[in-house]
């Protein structure tokens, strides 16, 4: 009696693992079904977009205008991904893909070249705060030394809180463009499955 008779040869066993993998329910974060995760994000960047837009709207300067733009834009992808949730298009998911990852380049690069400006505008920004004079406190009076010790510290606290603030929504908005991916191939994979089945 031959060993092998009865068992399927390696290339069927991968086509089964992998239509069986096809066919598992994909995940976005932890227990949470990466469709619905992804109608998650798509309403938070719409929320995100649309205060940030009124806010920025309401001054009149036009760095806050510009500002305002991408808030905009922001909840236009915002609507994208919740299409791209409720239609199961493999289209719709892929133009809130790449629209999700345009606007996370952008994101973080206008959050790049904030920081790069606080970092090299420091000495303009402390010698503001200490142009206003703040030699009193509820304490009493205090030195101007004292002051801009004062300043230097809360500037540079601000500054690091900053920094990790950014980085890890700059690690969050990459994640969730890779899951925006990912819910592309689980849709090609679904379609697959049912035009087989």
């Amino acid at each position: 009696m031959d060993r092998h008779q009865g068992r399927k040869n390696p290339e069927a066993l991968a086509a089964d693992r992998q239509a069986a993998y096809d066919r598992r329910p994909k995940l976005c974060c932890c227990c949470i079904p990466i469709r619905v995760g992804i109608g998650i994000i798509g309403a938070w960047w719409l929320i995100y977009g649309v205060v940030g837009a009124v806010v920025s709207f309401l001054d009149f300067l036009c760095s806050q205008i510009a500002q305002g733009v991408v808030y905009c834009v922001l909840a236009v992808v915002g609507i994208l991904g919740m299409v791209a949730a409720c239609a199961r298009s493999v289209a719709a998911a892929t133009i809130f893909a790449v629209c999700y990852w345009v606007m996370t380049i952008i994101v973080i690069s206008m959050t790049i070249a904030i920081l790069v400006v606080a970092v090299v505008k420091h000495q303009d920004f402390i010698g503001n705060c200490n142009g206003q004079d703040y030699t009193s406190s509820i304490l009493g009076n205090a030195t101007t030394i004292y002051i801009n010790q004062d300043w230097q510290k809360y500037y540079r606290n601000v500054l690091i809180g900053s920094i990790v603030i950014s980085i890890v929504l700059a690690l969050l908005n990459f994640y969730f463009a890779w899951k925006a991916c990912s819910y592309i191939s689980n849709i090609r994979a679904n379609n697959r499955y049912r035009s087989e089945v």
